[in-house]
């Protein structure tokens, strides 16, 4: 429907050090092992962003994922509509990818920036990019479904029955 609009249908129309794929055969990142050729990459050593034009729009979702083979470290996402912040999202080496949804109603403009650092950052992917207008619902793109399972508590009397060097920590303080 046409209140659901996928990148990159939608493109960023400003762009600062992000390098933005679009179904590009010659060029992809990989995220978990997966190979993607569409999606954004924010560079972590520079002041990299993106600033889409998000007027008309209720809401945005996206998936926020660092890329395989790149350094270690905490990385900080900020996104702003109409420059003010809406939520950072960290990640570091262990975070699984997030996907975040904001209500930009009413905004024109969404930056999505990495803050530069002069630590070892890994570059951060944006995939699954969309904007949509209230009274859509956001309907799972088939093509794009995220491979990482929900992580499920695992109840304490469920334990691995073999252990090989392995420290298991099962809520003793």
């Amino acid at each position: 429907s046409d209140g659901v609009v996928y990148y990159p249908d939608i493109k960023p129309f400003e762009n600062n050090k992000a390098k933005v794929l679009e179904n590009n055969y010659e060029e992809s990142f990989m995220v978990l092992g997966k190979e993607y050729n569409t999606g954004i990459v924010l560079n972590a050593y520079a002041e990299s962003y993106v600033i889409f034009n998000c007027d008309g729009y209720d809401k945005v979702k996206f998936t926020v994922a660092r890329v395989d083979n790149t350094a270690k470290g905490e990385n900080v996402v900020r996104v702003l509509a109409d420059e003010k912040e809406l939520n950072a999202v960290k990640t570091d080496q262990f975070s699984a990818p997030q996907t975040v949804e904001y209500d930009i109603s009413g905004k024109s403009r969404l930056r999505i920036a990495i803050l530069q650092s002069n630590e070892v950052r890994a570059d951060i992917a944006l995939t699954d990019i969309c904007f949509y207008k209230d009274g859509e619902a956001i309907e799972e793109n088939s093509s794009q479904e995220s491979e990482t399972a929900d992580l499920v508590a695992v109840p304490s009397e469920k334990k691995p029955y073999e252990n090989n060097n392995a420290e298991i920590l099962d809520n003793s303080y």
